[in-house]
């Protein structure tokens, strides 16, 4: 169990990012499960230090190892009560959507950025691997994040 993971879901819940809830309605549980999953990734970007390790997977980054943890806290296991001191909470609130279709097409645009030579490269392969998703919609995204620093900056 990530010792940061408990803290990280208390904080998005106390501002209304995320409702910890395992059972009830799937499609809220699903929409929570894959924001939990895009706001940890992202977070490592603002001094998170989480462990887990993501791939691309059907909805962009995925962590089997943070899926586990959520399903461990669900059957109560103890996480971490806070925050560390190092994850920059008001760099992040600033740069993030609550808006899971955002997060997909964020989450999916930084883990891409390191593999692209440049920028329109970059547009490419996020539109090639979010198909679904209006390419102004990513190149929405895009600029939100570039504005943030959160994206590398070239042609």
């Amino acid at each position: 169990m990530d010792p940061n993971l408990g803290g990280f879901i208390a904080f998005l819940e106390g501002r209304g990012l995320l409702e910890f809830d395992v059972g009830g309605n799937e499609e809220r549980h699903f929409v929570n499960r894959l924001k939990l999953q895009k706001y940890a990734f992202l977070a490592k970007s603002f001094g998170m230090p989480f462990r887990y390790r993501h791939n691309m997977y059907l909805y962009g980054p995925y962590s089997s190892e943070l899926a586990a943890d959520y399903y461990a806290l669900a059957r109560g296991e103890r996480g971490g009560a806070a925050v560390p001191d190092r994850f920059r909470k008001g760099d992040f609130l600033k740069s993030i959507r609550n808006d899971p279709e955002w997060l997909e097409i964020a989450a999916t645009i930084i883990d891409r950025d390191r593999h692209a030579d440049t920028l329109a490269a970059l547009v490419k392969d996020v539109c090639r691997i979010k198909s679904g998703f209006d390419g102004k919609f990513i190149i929405g995204v895009l600029d939100d994040l570039k504005a943030r620093g959160l994206v590398g900056a070239r042609a």
